[in-house]
């Protein structure tokens, strides 16, 4: 539950509903309600080639760098790379589809007394809900929900006194609304608006705003708002807007639209073709009455619960979680003043909020969760709310295999089939190789090639060999071989970019030049981002090479035969190489290496943990490998425990893979911070704000969604070939209870604890043998379809 007993000052305390693809932020004001509304496809721009971007990169320029690099002119090597991204161009923009405004009054009186004001989001049930009371004894109600099934946005609003209630919208984002009166008791209103054209921004760095051109005209969009009254009347006015009078029951329903065809087509420019679209699916004779509302609502309940109702957790099981229902403010501040208990409700709520997100923000069929999921109010909104591949979309989905949500990783898929196109153009153009690469940022019309940009961020062509690590993992937790099938192009394709961009050094194979994420390192007394190689992607090729033989020798078990000649070839190749790989090093200080050299970085606590790639997305840091394991914690330990929300959330990750429970509740407590919303970009004092969604600041989702994988990693893991239970709890939750979270290989996990023993229950969907972890002891469990294995041990 994520609670307030005040209006919502800012969009920053709104509660954001959505159905995957269409979202809104609800303000709930009991005298100027404020909804913004979200539309998965709207961007800026329209479709472009390669050939029509400035690109700079070329396969000659990339081996002068590597000439360079190789010779120790790392700010040479830095400054030529920069000379070229500086003339690439950025992505293209998620935008608003724009702002629905609802006053409301009661008949008789002035309203000038502020209610009594509740409002909530159930995360059980996917409702948004406020209530106002007056001491004079007046009271309203209202509900807000975005039904998947329905495709549609449902605001109903129920007062026991009669109201005068204005729906239109006073803000600029959309280019027209016309309103309509369909009967006494009902009307529409038609709502159009209009893409910028290709968003070609003048700026040093995505995110600082800069001057802007905007090329041609973009997409059209519309959207159609239905209202229906229980008696009264409606009237409309001249300027888009449906004044309702007498009413005690007002439902409002919402759909949308845009005039995006496909990420290789051009859009739909007209939104007078969008709305004639729209109003062409018999939505104007479709009314909300009672009856309808509630099939509606139920619909809507049920499908959510079918995805949220998989996994459960509660910590203090027993207790009454009373706090669970205090305004967000206050439970905030809980938490900052040592409050435990509070702590550990908080815990599972803020978990629970990141399946909700996802199942919000990404459903099969809907464009991937981006930096802000699908919630966003700007124009320009920061960093253009894309698709950043060096981290934050892959963090986006990193709880959908330990979630029992593989569902929700399909447009993750879609995505990358999608890029095939365009990265396959971008290795040859870029590199000279075949392959697929993808850079750092991506869009709608699915951009591969650089971003403009300094090289720290905008040279690292590895986007798509890292989201790979996503999708094979999902595959690990269901064992889905047509899954596996679908997703084959595409680690295929990255295989064969990785395979062309490895070069020989004096230590083995290595991709050369390279960078390390974002990340600077000192060389002749200036900063650098251009070294010879990197601990990143050497990490991503060797988990890139690991994860392709590991599905190659499924795919062939499944087919009882060869695979096709073209691919038993990378195969052949891909384990020819894979051993000569530079292998993960230790410097002298103690420390994962993160470049070829042993350099000072410029920001000893920078947000990004990339050289540690091996510890987490990755597999080859374990407790199988100490000595790595070890330098990995001197790492964490130099980078520090501050960061960004979403930096913050990866670090936690990252001690519970090293089975620290003790850091890993600092790192919680320091997530749960209350960020004020008016705070300044910044890579130091990362958070939540008040209604939970992760403070960068400013916002970005990814914090949220990595929130609630670091935790599932705390509770059970399953990368290291053993599901291990418990293994990185802190010492106060003492007791408590999950239902649901799953284990690669298709194992459902299930358990109770308290005062250092638990019991547990595994099912699985296959007969297999799993080993089984608690407590330092190892177990052999024979798992049967349609049986349940428990056992009971000693966790501490």
């Amino acid at each position: 539950m994520i609670a307030f007993n005040t209006p919502a000052r800012q969009w920053h305390e709104g509660l954001p509903i959505g159905n995957g693809h269409l979202g809104a932020m609800v303000l709930n004001d009991p005298h100027g309600d404020t909804l913004w509304i979200n539309d998965d496809e709207l961007w800026s721009g329209f479709p472009h080639t390669a050939e029509e971007e400035s690109e700079g990169i070329t396969p000659q320029l990339v081996e002068r760098v590597r000439d360079e690099a190789k010779q120790g002119h790392y700010v040479v090597a830095s400054e030529m790379l920069a000379d070229a991204t500086r003339g690439c161009e950025d992505t293209q923009m998620y935008e608003p589809f724009g702002k629905i405004d609802i006053s409301m009054v009661h008949e008789g009186t002035a309203d000038e007394a502020d209610p009594k004001v509740d409002r909530s989001l159930d995360l059980g049930t996917a409702i948004v809900s406020a209530r106002y009371r007056w001491d004079d004894g007046r009271s309203t109600r209202i509900e807000t929900f975005v039904s998947a099934p329905g495709d549609a946005l449902v605001y109903r609003i129920e007062s026991t006194y009669a109201m005068n209630v204005t729906i239109g919208s006073s803000d600029g984002f959309l280019t027209g609304a016309s309103a309509i009166v369909a009967g006494p008791l009902r009307g529409i209103l038609e709502l159009t608006g209009q893409c910028p054209g290709r968003h070609v921004p003048d700026a040093d760095a995505p995110g600082k705003g800069g001057g802007d051109d905007y090329r041609g005209v973009g997409m059209g969009y519309a959207g159609l708002l239905r209202v229906q009254l229980d008696h009264g009347s409606v009237e409309a006015d001249d300027r888009g807007r449906l004044h309702c009078f007498g009413a005690t029951c007002v439902t409002m329903t919402l759909r949308t639209r845009s005039g995006w065809r496909g990420s290789d087509h051009m859009p739909e420019h007209d939104s007078s073709v969008v709305l004639a679209s729209l109003c062409g699916d018999g939505e104007k004779d479709a009314w909300p009455t009672r009856g309808e509302y509630e099939r509606l609502r139920a619909e809507h309940v049920d499908d959510y619960r079918r995805l949220y109702d998989r996994v459960s957790l509660r910590l203090d099981p027993d207790s009454l979680d009373d706090d669970r229902r205090w305004d967000m403010h206050r439970r905030l501040q809980a938490v900052a003043n040592g409050d435990r208990a509070v702590a550990r409700h908080l815990v599972c709520d803020m978990f629970d909020y990141g399946r909700y997100l996802l199942i919000s923000s990404s459903r099969p069929g809907t464009q991937a969760a981006n930096l802000q999921g699908i919630w966003n109010k700007d124009k320009i909104p920061a960093w253009y709310c894309d698709y950043t591949t060096n981290i934050n979309v892959q963090m986006n989905y990193w709880l959908t295999g330990p979630c029992a949500l593989p569902e929700l990783i399909e447009p993750l898929v879609r995505m990358n089939l999608e890029l095939l196109d365009n990265g396959r153009t971008t290795a040859r153009r870029c590199f000279g190789v075949s392959g697929s690469a993808v850079f750092h940022n991506v869009d709608l019309w699915r951009k591969a090639t650089a971003a403009k940009g300094d090289p720290s961020w905008a040279y690292w062509p590895f986007g798509q060999a890292w989201m790979c690590r996503n999708l094979f993992d999902q595959y690990l937790f269901t064992r889905d071989l047509d899954y596996l099938r679908m997703i084959w192009p595409i680690m295929c394709d990255s295989v064969r970019f990785c395979l062309g961009v490895l070069s020989e050094t004096d230590r083995g194979l290595a991709v050369c030049p390279a960078t390390s994420p974002e990340n600077l390192f000192m060389s002749e007394g200036k900063a650098c981002s251009v070294s010879y190689y990197s601990e990143n992607t050497l990490a991503i090729v060797r988990n890139l090479f690991r994860d392709f033989l590991s599905g190659a020798g499924d795919l062939e078990d499944a087919g009882n035969g060869e695979l096709p000649v073209g691919e038993r070839r990378l195969v052949d190749d891909v384990r020819s190489v894979i051993g000569r790989i530079v292998p993960t090093r230790i410097g002298a200080d103690g420390r994962v290496m993160e470049w070829n050299e042993s350099f000072d970085e410029q920001d000893r606590q920078h947000r990004h943990m990339s050289h540690l790639y091996e510890l987490h997305p990755g597999t080859g840091i374990t407790r199988a490998t100490p000595r790595l394991a070890d330098a990995a914690r001197r790492s964490l330990q130099v980078r520090g425990d501050e960061g960004t929300g979403w930096s913050l959330a990866w670090r936690l990750i990252m001690w519970a893979r090293l089975g620290d429970g003790g850091h890993a509740e600092l790192l919680i407590d320091r997530f749960l911070r209350l960020v004020d919303p008016d705070a300044a970009m910044g890579v130091r004092n990362g958070g939540v704000y008040a209604n939970g969604l992760c403070a960068h600041p400013p916002f970005q989702i990814d914090g949220n969604f990595g929130f609630t994988a670091a935790v599932a990693e705390m509770l059970v893991q399953s990368h290291d070939g053993a599901v291990t239970l418990l293994p990185a709890i802190p010492d106060d939750w003492e007791a408590g209870e999950v239902r649901g979270l799953r284990a690669r290989g298709g194992v459902a996990v299930s358990m109770r604890w308290r005062d250092g023993r638990v019991e547990c229950s595994l099912e699985s969907d296959r007969r297999q043998h799993v080993l089984v972890r608690v407590g330092g002891k190892t177990r052999d469990l024979l798992l049967e379809p349609g049986r349940t294995e428990g056992l009971c041990a000693v966790f501490r």
